[in-house]
């Protein structure tokens, strides 16, 4: 009988520490939606169950909590014998609604209960419709997309892959632009740690004519691809390494939706109009005459056809700080200045002079990878006498 008591005693202490932890999000399904629509999404997570409020960050998105319904009044709690995680157990359903004009892009989505305010995971307001993906859809019965463009929609489960098919026109240039770590930035006991997201494109001919796994520096892919003749195109998608469960989700927007690839440059001044020459598809214009408006880290948006808007880039706005575009080499720099330079051929090189004075601190940094460079950079100083330091 003592005994027996012991282990009551043990289980109940392990029962309060699982409902004392915090409330955390694992994923939202789907993670965003088309704006003028209304629509339930599931959350998924630890102790979703007790929110009482959802905030969305912004304007135009109202979020409300569904009541449970008798089948459903109690916890979703999974046989964890596959990948899946007691972090995820929970679930929650909520009914959001988006103004018309809600301006598209990200939002920060959190719960709120008696106990405080959740984790953050990133939410979307979309310019497309949803197409959410059929259950058990195969190259040969792809969830079928009746109109571009489009958001397509899914989860991840072990080993699967999705299917999407499309009809395009001979001359369109199909973007494929998938969001996955952009809602769910870190996993835990996932190696890497994010749904690796891998996509391709084959023709009626079952001919793998695109690809992608990552874009640039991102690891969320983008496939841009010119359609040579008129067809049905499948779109696949699947984890690298094939493994998934619900937080492995995704929203891919696709069509002839306007894409930026990269601005040149990226740094102008606070209040002054810029020429900035844009790589980019789907557009009207490859040069736009940009004011930024306020100092610091911001983005750039052009819009493409039909009005919709293009994906945000980085931009960063100086303040009355000097910027020299002098691109000729050994310049001799004001420590107050900052130079926007590129490095156009491979093995090159820019060699700047700072006048320093004895004992004086001194720091140079290098933002690259931040205005969506591909430049890997690295950093010397050296002495007069050309000796490193």
């Amino acid at each position: 009988m003592k005994r027996a008591s012991i282990l009551v005693i043990v289980l109940f202490a392990l029962t309060l520490s699982a409902f004392s932890q915090k409330m955390s999000i694992g994923f939202i399904y789907p993670a965003g939606g088309q704006s003028g629509t209304t629509f339930e999404v599931e959350v998924g997570g630890l102790n979703v169950a007790q929110a009482t409020e959802v905030f969305v960050s912004g304007k135009g998105v109202k979020a409300e909590i569904l009541k449970p319904t008798e089948k459903n009044k109690k916890p979703v709690r999974k046989k964890f014998d596959d990948q899946s995680s007691p972090q995820l157990a929970d679930r929650l359903k909520v009914r959001v609604t988006i103004d018309k004009k809600s301006t598209p892009g990200l939002r920060d989505f959190r719960l709120q209960s008696s106990k405080g305010v959740s984790n953050k995971l990133t939410f979307e307001v979309g310019q497309y419709p949803d197409i959410r993906e059929q259950e058990k859809s195969t190259l040969q019965k792809p969830t079928v997309v009746t109109q571009l463009p489009a958001t397509l929609c899914g989860q991840i489960m072990p080993g699967e892959r999705d299917y999407f098919s499309f009809e395009v026109q001979k001359g369109a240039t199909i973007v494929a632009a998938v969001k996955a770590r952009t809602f769910v930035p870190y996993i835990a006991d996932a190696v890497p740690g994010w749904f690796q997201a891998v996509i391709s494109l084959r023709n009626s001919k079952g001919r793998e004519v695109a690809f992608n796994d990552d874009f640039r520096t991102n690891v969320d892919p983008v496939l841009i691809y010119k359609v040579p003749e008129n067809d049905t195109y499948t779109l696949m998608i699947h984890d690298a390494i094939f493994r998934g469960r619900e937080d492995f989700n995704y929203r891919i927007e696709v069509g002839e939706i306007p894409y930026i690839q990269s601005i040149y440059p990226a740094v102008g001044q606070q209040g002054k109009s810029e020429i900035l020459h844009i790589n980019a598809v789907n557009v009207d214009k490859n040069e736009v005459k940009f004011k930024p408006t306020f100092e610091g880290k911001g983005f750039f948006t052009i819009n493409g056809k039909n009005d919709f808007v293009s994906n945000p880039v980085p931009f960063y706005s100086i303040d009355k700080t000097k910027i020299l575009r002098n691109y000729s080499n050994q310049l001799l720099l004001d420590k107050t200045t900052v130079v926007f330079d590129s490095l156009t051929e491979k093995s090159k090189s820019r060699t700047y002079f700072v006048e320093l004075a004895k004992n004086e601190s001194f720091v140079a940094e290098i933002t690259a990878r931040k205005l969506g460079s591909l430049l890997d950079a690295r950093l010397t100083l050296y002495d007069a006498s050309g000796k490193k330091v």
